[in-house]
Order: structure tokens, then C-alpha cells, then sequence
């Protein structure tokens, strides 16, 4: 059961990701931001079908939290803020695990730091 100020704390969240996400869109243009939108969404389904083949209870409201974040390192990568990323896959165990996408050494990448 979710108290009333884990709720508050998952919409503040949610709504800090989409906030940080749509402003790195707007530093990209062009086939950059093309891209980092479709990886977004690749990496919205891919967890849902991991809740679809794992049967864990569907939520949709995970998925593309975690797709936004995907997103944040993505456009991360497109700017130049960090070098690289790995596939999708890592990233949604990372995120699982710790609760924020980190690379091979621990690096936290969808923040900055």
C-alpha cells in the first residue's frame, strides 16, 4: 500500500523526468531528436513487454517513466554530454536495481552530475 506522500513523492518524480526530458528535447533538432524520440518509445515497450512476458502487473505509468529516462541519456549522448550509453536492455536492469540508469563503472547517466 502507497501512502499519501509516497504518492506525492512518484508525481513530483514523474514529473521532474518529463520536465528534464522535453527540455533536452528542445536542444536537439532534426534527425538528433527523431532519434532520441524513437529510442524513448523503444524503450517504453520494451518494458512493457517485459511486464507482458515476465507477468508482472502492467503499469504503464513505470514504462514510460523509464522511457523518459532512457531519453534523458539518449539526449545526453546527442548533446555531448556524455559519451555513450548501452543498450536498453542494461539500462532497464540498472534501472530496476538502483532506481537510475548507471553505466558499466557506476556512473549515474540520466542526471547530472
Amino acid at each position: 500500500m502507497t501512502t499519501e506522500s509516497g504518492d506525492a513523492e512518484k508525481t513530483w518524480r514523474e514529473a521532474s523526468t518529463y520536465t528534464r526530458y522535453h527540455g533536452l528535447l528542445d536542444r536537439l533538432s532534426g534527425y538528433k531528436r527523431e532519434s532520441v524520440e524513437r529510442l524513448t518509445d523503444q524503450a517504453i515497450g520494451y518494458v512493457w513487454g517485459f511486464q507482458d512476458a515476465g507477468g508482472e502487473v502492467k503499469d504503464s505509468n513505470r514504462a514510460t517513466d523509464f522511457g523518459w529516462r532512457f531519453g534523458i541519456v539518449c539526449a545526453r549522448v546527442e548533446l555531448e554530454e556524455i559519451s555513450g550509453r548501452g543498450p536498453i536492455q542494461d539500462a532497464w536492469v540498472s534501472w530496476q536495481k538502483h532506481g537510475e540508469i548507471r553505466d558499466y563503472n557506476g556512473r549515474r547517466l540520466d542526471k547530472d552530475e
